[in-house]
């Protein structure tokens, strides 16, 4: 860059000897030099945008105020190296910047930004006759002005597009902190939202005027980022590749000292209307500006302005009754938007509900699981569920038991189970007219007085009692096997089937509900003749004998014939 009859400062990893000498030829008549350029490689999008440098390309919003304040830190971003000398000029730099962004339609956005190099250190160099100066001090940096104009919004896998433009004003008066002319930029952004994933490609140029360029560094350049994002409701991660190359006569595309390369990686999370953000990743080349590393920290923050309605009144030429159109009238506009969410009602598939402009359902409330349920009030938001008057189970899938195990996989659906035996009662389950217990009643022998491991399984059955209120009447039946006398086996399977019923009724279960029978050895379901045979045998059985639609007034009214 030439100023005032002197070259100024370069950002090389390895000066070309050639270069090296013609710096020393144009700047004979001058042996040090105080580099004033516009050092940080890094341009923040717009205020409200998703990535760090790749710009959206949709506005959002009608009309929204967005901020931002950020911190970069770049690691040794100039280094001059000539022979075996190597020269950090520039060690790091710490630059703040404040933006703020003005949406002032669906289609349009503006934006100002002002860095300030707070902090920065490193040492003096030369490259022939040249001494160049290292960084002190802080100072204010290029005032930005930029804008964005939506020319495609996306459509399903059709990508949008937008035209930018972006005009840099000389407001820095310190080494590396800004230009010495005003620069001026213009580019294209393309770019899709689905469900989770979006992408963002930006394309462009930026110009300096002749007097302000040297040997293409510094000078004229093609630039591009490329950004991949990942939502994940409030949170969000980003991936980006920012790079840019000289243009200016001479200097060569994708040289070593005129091409910048680095990427960023990138973590978000918003919590309206506020956000915080962090970033890093390392340069990839050695061009001017290319820092080893760099660090990226900062807040945001977006708020709907209000709007001003159609106001109603007599028409401009006074005439006497004339019609006085009502303040909440639908605009008819194409930008109209009559729920205030910042998606035109063209594009707002739910158009009279506010919702959100990056939900997979352009202008709804966000619903990750698509189950008609927003976020806001799904308690289970990543599964798809049905509305339910209970808060706590709103948006979750069907459980009609409250087990916990969703109808679409319990196998028991109206009896409460458990996950392991998928949503069956571990013990005890309704099959068909017959109350099944995988478990035995066990008896102390040759005795009606109950076992004191059968409460868990009588347990399980008192509880599908009380969850099927259609059951009105239900047969415990006590069976015996066929050791001993038929008349006493007989006796004692009754006695043990009152035994149960007595049990049962002293847990809650209506009396009514339940009659006890006793058939003895007379119904085996196994061998008489092994041990093994004779213990399946002695067992109690839970018949269902009637049901009601009364449900309880069935059986406590007498709904049902005795």
């Amino acid at each position: 860059m030439a100023r005032g009859g002197y070259t100024t400062a370069l950002r090389l990893r390895a000066l070309p000897l050639a270069l090296a000498a013609s710096v020393a030829l144009a700047t004979a008549t001058r042996a040090h030099a105080d580099p004033e350029v516009a050092l940080d490689r890094f341009e923040p999008v717009p205020a409200g945008d998703a990535l760090l440098s790749t710009p959206d390309v949709e506005a959002r919003g009608a009309r929204r105020l967005s901020l931002a304040a950020l911190l970069s830190y770049a690691h040794q971003p100039l280094v001059l190296v000539m022979g075996s000398r190597r020269t950090v000029l520039v060690d790091h730099q710490l630059v703040g910047h404040l933006q703020a962004s003005l949406t002032l339609s669906h289609a349009l956005v503006i934006d100002a930004a002002l860095p300030a190099v707070l902090s920065q250190g490193g040492d003096t160099g030369r490259a022939g006759t040249l001494e160049l100066g290292g960084p002190s001090g802080s100072d204010v940096g290029d005032l930005r002005l930029s804008s964005r104009l939506s020319l495609l919004a996306p459509r399903d896998h059709v990508p949008g597009a937008a035209f930018t433009t972006t005009l840099w004003f000389p407001t820095a008066t310190g080494r590396y902190a800004g230009a010495t002319t005003t620069r001026a930029g213009a580019g294209v952004v393309f770019g899709s939202d689905y469900d989770r994933v979006f992408w963002r490609l930006h394309l462009g140029a930026r110009h300096r005027e002749a007097a302000d360029v040297y040997a293409g560094v510094f000078g004229s350049e093609a630039v591009g980022a490329l950004g991949l994002g990942y939502r994940l409701g409030a949170a969000q991660l980003g991936a980006e590749l920012v790079g840019a190359t000289g243009m200016d006569a001479g200097a060569g595309w994708f040289g070593g000292n005129t091409t910048h390369l680095e990427a960023l990686a990138s973590a978000k999370v918003s919590l309206a209307p506020v956000s915080a953000f962090v970033g890093a990743g390392p340069g990839l080349g050695r061009g001017a500006g290319t820092p080893a590393f760099r660090v990226i920290v900062g807040l945001g923050a977006s708020f709907e302005l209000a709007r001003t309605e159609p106001r109603g009144g007599t028409s401009s030429a006074g005439t006497a009754g004339a019609a006085t159109a009502p303040t909440n009238t639908v605009p008819r506009a194409s930008g109209a938007d009559r729920d205030r969410d910042g998606v035109t009602d063209a594009r707002d598939q739910c158009p009279d509900q506010p919702g959100d402009p990056d939900a997979s359902r352009s202008g709804c409330p966000r619903d990750l699981d698509a189950d008609g349920v927003a976020d806001s009030v799904d308690s289970c938001p990543t599964l798809p569920g049905v509305a339910n008057a209970d808060a706590k189970l709103h948006g979750c899938p069907p459980d009609r038991d409250g087990d916990g195990v969703d109808d679409a996989t319990d196998a028991c659906p109206d009896e409460k189970g458990e996950l392991k035996t998928q949503g069956c009662p571990a013990s005890v389950r309704v099959v068909g007219q017959q109350i099944v217990i995988t478990d035995q009643v066990n008896f102390a022998t040759g005795k009606d007085v109950l076992a004191p491991e059968s409460a868990s399984v009588l347990e399980q059955v008192a509880a599908v009692l009380e969850q099927h209120p259609e059951i009105a009447r239900v047969a415990v039946d006590g069976h015996t096997d066929n050791v001993g006398q038929d008349k006493a086996n007989l006796a004692l399977s009754r006695r043990r089937a009152i035994a149960v019923v007595r049990w049962l009724v002293a847990r809650g279960i209506d009396e009514r509900r339940l009659e006890a029978r006793g058939f003895g050895p007379r119904r085996p379901i196994a061998d008489t003749k092994t041990g093994e045979g004779r213990a399946k045998n002695r067992r109690v059985e839970f018949q269902i004998l009637k049901k009601t639609e009364l449900g309880p007034r069935g059986w406590k009214d007498g709904g049902v014939d005795e």
